[in-house]
C-alpha cells in the first residue's frame, strides 16, 4: 500500500508541474545563468568535462540570443527546468556550409538534473526539429566537445552524422559538428518518447 501511495504522490507531483515550452526573454537571463552553471556542474560531475569554461563569453552570447528571441525553455510552476537556443546561422564553426540557409542550429541544450525528467531534452529537441520543419528548413545542426563521446553517440542514435571538427583556440578545446535531417530526428525522438 505504501508503494502505491508513493507512486500516486509522484504522479500527482509530476502532473502539477505542467511543464510547457515557451520563448525566453531578457527577464529570464539570471535564471538561465543559474541553469547553465547547474548543467555545467552536472556535466563535470558526470563526465569530468565542463561544458563551458569561458563564462563571460557564454553569458554574453546567451544575453544576445535572449534579446533576439532565439532561446526556448521548458518551464514549470517553479521556473526553467531545461533550455535550448536555436537560430538560423552559425558561421563560427560551420563556415561556408551555413550559406545554404537550410538549417536550424541548436546550442546550449541544458537541463537541471534535479528538476527535469529524462524526456525534457528529447522534448526540446523535438520542438527544435518541429520549428525547423515548420520554417522549411531541412536540417538540424549542432556542435559538441570531442571530450563527450557519450553525447556524440546519443546524437548519432537519433540521426545525426558528424560533418567535421573545429578548434576553440581561446580555451584550447576541440569539438565536432553534427547534422541531421529534421524529419529523421523528429521521427526518432517520437519513437523514443511515445514508443
Amino acid at each position: 500500500m505504501a508503494a502505491k501511495h508513493c507512486f500516486l504522490a509522484k504522479m500527482e507531483a509530476k502532473t502539477q508541474k505542467n511543464p510547457e515550452i515557451v520563448q525566453a526573454g531578457l527577464e529570464d537571463f539570471e535564471e538561465l545563468k543559474v541553469l547553465m552553471r547547474t548543467a555545467n556542474d552536472y556535466s563535470l560531475k558526470l563526465t569530468g568535462v565542463p561544458q563551458w569554461t569561458a563564462w563571460d563569453r557564454a553569458f554574453g552570447q546567451l544575453e544576445g540570443l535572449l534579446a533576439s528571441g532565439q532561446v526556448f525553455i521548458i518551464r514549470d510552476n517553479e521556473g526553467a527546468i531545461a533550455s535550448s537556443i536555436s537560430y538560423n546561422f552559425d558561421s563560427e564553426y560551420w563556415g561556408d556550409i551555413t550559406q545554404d540557409n537550410n538549417a536550424i542550429y541548436f546550442y546550449k541544450l541544458m537541463k537541471d538534473p534535479q528538476r527535469s525528467s529524462a524526456d525534457d531534452a528529447k522534448q526540446l529537441l523535438m520542438f527544435v526539429a518541429y520549428e525547423a520543419i515548420k520554417s522549411g528548413k531541412q536540417y538540424l545542426r549542432c556542435d559538441t566537445l570531442q571530450e563527450l563521446p557519450k553525447l556524440i553517440r546519443y546524437y548519432e542514435k537519433i540521426g545525426f552524422v558528424q560533418k567535421g571538427d573545429f578548434s576553440i583556440q581561446s580555451v584550447g578545446r576541440r569539438g565536432v559538428i553534427l547534422e541531421a535531417s529534421a524529419e529523421t530526428v523528429s521521427a526518432n525522438l517520437a519513437k523514443m518518447l511515445h514508443g
